[in-house]
């Protein structure tokens, strides 16, 4: 039977407020970023060229507006979203960490996503799918959660691959012992599977993720494809008897992790509409959790989650360059030009360092305002976007911004006193999965000296790493 969609999901859609630095009158700036893991997956399916849909509920107001013009502008089909006339659209507040994690405060007792009800089904269009995808987020209530139920149950008589991630929030329901008893509904009635380590840990009471993800095996022998994810650590994937574990890219240049789980849900989904999901090898697998993290690192260099899906040329150019069976992601140098010094060239930039001024005290707290701030800085030239980090006095101090491909902002938290010497280290990681070798035009304190001149100069792994010293002047 020939379908008009390759992949349906249901759920919510709703706004993440991310912090965008300080107003002139210090007051947080948020930047209203549309979202929601539903269509956080739909959106990268359709980067990678699948007919997608979505099945939901906005508000009738200006973020709903936003929301549906943005599913229409990355390719999803937005003919199943409804307009609530009474309930507003739901926002969620992303508190970001400075290792990329987040914690989430939502406005949505009620949202316009948990309006949805069994009425509303577009039951003809469900049963058009050959993938169909859904999360607990549209599990919290009873109307939602039976028009989610009845969803899975159409699509999956029709012949549909079941598709789930649990998605945790735990602010969102009433209690944790509800939340356990739908993922676990969901667990029952899935093919495949996307769980967080967080998702495993709680649905086990098992803090051995190993452990955790044999039990889920054992407990619901339908999954077929049982990918479990561990941030920074990779992700691994059960299938039959095969347990393939595949590293994470660690690449540097992460700024929040929103929407990184759903882009590996998405291509793994990706992955097995071209592959037989009852003869995946192990080959297969790691060539899918391969695709998968590396589309989750590029999503953590954004912010945003819908908008900032990765385009797969950017992912296979990471996959052509990185070298990852050997635990972390190590570039792969073998294939790259060579200069006159022998050094191989990935990313050629020009950097100066700028003197500061004795009594600058540098916090780093704003990126959004640093171009006027008279504090150390590299500037570089270059048509890649870098992010780092910065050493000051042997202290690892915030991250380094590189804003508009203009200046690379060496940030620290200290005052600088007049003739007091501070030694910077900076490590500047391009992305997508380029390095910096090769600068040429180095200025150091003023006057331009070859790289080689430079006291403890090198190249490090994965990323150029420069060293000198820096006076406070008057």
């Amino acid at each position: 039977m020939e379908r008009k969609y390759d992949v349906i999901a249901l759920g919510e859609l709703l706004i993440d407020f991310t912090d965008n630095g300080l107003s002139d009158q210090g007051n947080p700036l948020l930047e209203a970023n549309p979202g929601g893991a539903p269509c956080n997956v739909l959106s990268m399916l359709a980067k990678l060229s699948r007919k997608t849909a979505f099945i939901g509920k906005v508000g009738k107001d200006m973020f709903g507006r936003q929301l549906r013009e943005t599913i229409r502008d990355v390719g999803i089909d937005d003919a199943c979203l409804l307009d609530d006339d009474k309930v507003h659209t739901t926002l969620a507040f992303v508190k970001t960490y400075e290792n990329g994690d987040r914690d989430f405060s939502f406005y949505r007792d009620p949202g316009a996503d948990m309006m949805l009800k069994e009425e509303d089904l577009p039951l003809d269009v469900l049963k058009q799918t050959k993938v169909f995808h859904f999360g607990t987020l549209s599990m919290t209530h009873e109307d939602v959660r039976k028009a989610t139920k009845k969803a899975v149950e159409t699509a999956k008589a029709a012949g549909a691959v079941i598709s789930f991630d649990p998605n945790l929030r735990p602010p969102l329901w009433d209690d944790l012992k509800t939340a356990r008893e739908q993922i676990d509904w969901g667990l029952k009635n899935s093919d495949i599977v996307k769980i967080a380590d967080n998702e495993l840990q709680f649905m086990c009471d098992e803090e051995d993720l190993e452990k955790c993800a044999r039990i889920l095996k054992d407990r619901y022998p339908n999954i077929k494809v049982l990918n479990a994810t561990y941030g920074a650590e990779g992700s691994c994937s059960y299938c039959k008897d095969h347990r393939v574990y595949v590293p994470a890219f660690r690449l540097g240049g992460t700024i929040e992790t929103t929407g990184a789980g759903d882009a590996f849900c998405a291509c793994a989904i990706s992955y097995i509409l071209d592959h037989p999901i009852d003869d995946l090898k192990e080959e297969d697998l790691k060539e899918m959790l391969r695709f998968a993290n590396a589309a989750a690192y590029l999503v953590t260099t954004k912010k945003g989650a819908i908008r900032s899906m990765p385009d797969p040329k950017d992912v296979c150019r990471i996959l052509e360059t990185v070298d990852i069976d050997k635990g972390d992601a190590i570039m792969n140098t073998e294939n790259l030009e060579v200069n006159e010094r022998g050094e191989k060239i990935i990313e050629t930039v020009e950097l100066s360092i700028t003197q500061p001024k004795a009594g600058t005290v540098v916090t780093g707290k704003d990126p959004s305002g640093f171009d006027q701030a008279p504090i150390p800085c590299v500037t570089a030239k270059s048509d890649r976007y870098a992010i780092g980090k910065v050493n000051v006095n042997g202290i690892e101090r915030d991250e380094v911004y590189w804003k508009d491909y203009a200046t690379l902002v060496l940030y620290s938290d200290v005052e600088l006193k007049e003739g007091e010497t501070y030694n910077v280290f900076g490590r500047v990681q391009a992305k997508p999965g380029y390095v910096f070798y090769d600068p040429v035009n180095l200025i150091v304190n003023g006057e331009e000296v070859s790289p080689l001149e430079i006291e403890d100069y090198s190249l490090e792994g994965d990323s150029f790493c420069f060293y000198c010293d820096i006076k406070a002047e008057k």
